[in-house]
């Protein structure tokens, strides 16, 4: 059995290799049709590999000490943070009615989080 940490870890690492497998993929605001990519019968060795260098990220991250990190998902208006307890900001601005990211990021969310109706019904909040 994996704790739940494990279990988001070896998802994050499965999600990571999803495009190159997939025959739906991101090309700009849309997913298109792919003929190819790479074969199904390399996807263990594909996971085994990115589980390796997320492995060496962990390692590299503990052997110079790195202070921990928080992350919160908010409105930016209403932050549940005290005053000055924000060391660093990393955005990524929405870029509202030009990409509509359940469809950019349609696999990853209905492999692992989302089905067709609950994907659906997140693309009509959004907008």
């Amino acid at each position: 059995m994996c704790t739940e940490s494990e279990r988001s870890f070896f998802l994050l690492a499965l999600l990571r290799i999803l495009p190159r497998f997939s025959k739906l993929i991101a090309t700009g605001g849309w997913l298109s049709v792919r003929r190819g990519g790479a074969r199904v019968t390399s996807l263990a060795q594909a996971f085994r590999n990115q589980v390796s260098l997320m492995m060496e990220d962990v390692k590299e991250r503990e052997s110079h000490n790195v202070p921990g990190a928080r992350v919160e998902m908010a409105d930016a208006r209403s932050l549940p943070l005290s005053d000055e307890s924000i060391d660093a900001v990393i955005t990524s601005p929405p870029y509202v009615n030009r990409h509509d990211y359940t469809r950019v990021f349609g696999v990853e969310l209905m492999f692992a989080f989302l089905d067709y109706e609950e994907t659906k019904r997140l693309r009509y909040q959004s907008f």
